[in-house]
């Protein structure tokens, strides 16, 4: 899944989709609303419906999927880092035994948090609320920001894997994946969380971290699924 969530899923070379591809995996890539290259009107659909929209167009696509025997649906994997980090918490509380493991990276699980944190704060007002902020946020608008935030939402799903990779960015703070990382660890998931202090947001700040998250995503996925 995407980040942005108005950037789009490309050809672009990545070592990890390549090597998942030589292993025989099938990767589906879904440009949901909001995404570019398909014009304005698309992209302004998204903002005030995250989390829904989204998440209902990514859910049939997969099942379209399964149903016509491109994916296993006992062997499901989603994956995605800042808004397909959102995106992907969001499926997997919205649809918790759907996938076999998931893999979040830098995501945006605590809105409030990051709209106090972040060098763009007016991103989680206008994604939320479909409006620019010129004024504090009420406390009502926070509480909103919070109901929309997977940090509240019922993720207590024992038969998804979890992995969490954060950096310590200005654009999404680590603080809100630590928080969702306690809340999941109290319910009793099956999570982990590896943390690389001197990576930003993309967590590719240096080779030997790169390699790091490579690898023990490689056997992460492996473990998972041997079950």
């Amino acid at each position: 899944l995407h980040g942005g969530p108005h950037g789009a899923a490309t050809g672009m070379f990545s070592t990890q989709k390549y090597y998942s591809l030589y292993r025989g995996y099938n990767l589906l890539y879904p440009n949901f609303s909001g995404s570019l290259g398909f014009g304005q009107d698309f992209v302004e659909k998204l903002p005030g419906n995250i989390g829904e929209l989204d998440a209902r167009e990514v859910k049939a696509v997969i099942d379209w999927c399964t149903e016509n025997r491109l994916a296993d649906p006992e062997k499901l994997i989603v994956m995605g880092g800042s808004y397909g980090g959102y995106l992907g918490a969001v499926m997997i509380s919205k649809y918790p035994e759907l996938f076999k493991c998931a893999i979040l990276k830098n995501g945006v699980f605590n809105l409030p948090y990051t709209f106090e944190t972040s060098d763009i704060p007016e991103w989680a007002y206008g994604e939320v609320f479909n409006q620019d902020i010129n004024h504090e946020p009420t406390s009502e608008e926070l509480k909103s920001l919070y109901q929309f935030s997977p940090i509240c939402m019922n993720t207590d799903s024992k038969s998804t894997g979890l992995r969490m990779a954060v950096g310590n960015p200005r654009r999404v703070s680590c603080g809100g994946s630590i928080q969702y990382y306690k809340m999941l660890k109290r319910k009793g998931v099956d999570v982990q969380l590896l943390y690389y202090p001197s990576d930003a947001h993309g967590l590719m700040g240096t080779p030997d971290s790169e390699v790091d998250q490579f690898i023990k995503t490689v056997h992460f996925i492996d473990e998972k699924l041997k079950h």
